[in-house]
Parts: structure tokens; C-alpha cells; sequence
């Protein structure tokens, strides 16, 4: 797995917000559903 980069502005685009989420719940061995879940969005 690489490292992220975020971007230090106010906006992200869906696509940057995707692939972080993507990355973020596959190192955890889970689906971006269930992140949004857990994370009650």
C-alpha cells in the first residue's frame, strides 16, 4: 500500500475522496460501506 496524499485545501474532489476511502477501508478489511457505517455518514 502507497501513502496517501491530502490535500491541504477546503474542497476534494469525489474521485480523491473515493480512492482514499477505498484504500482506508481495504487496509482495514472492510468495504467503503461499512466505513460509512461505522463512521454514521
Amino acid at each position: 500500500m502507497s501513502a496517501e496524499i491530502i490535500p491541504s485545501h477546503s474542497s476534494i474532489k469525489i474521485g480523491t475522496l473515493k480512492g482514499f476511502l477505498q484504500n482506508f477501508a481495504g487496509h482495514h478489511r472492510g468495504t467503503v460501506s461499512e466505513l460509512s457505517a461505522r463512521l454514521d455518514f
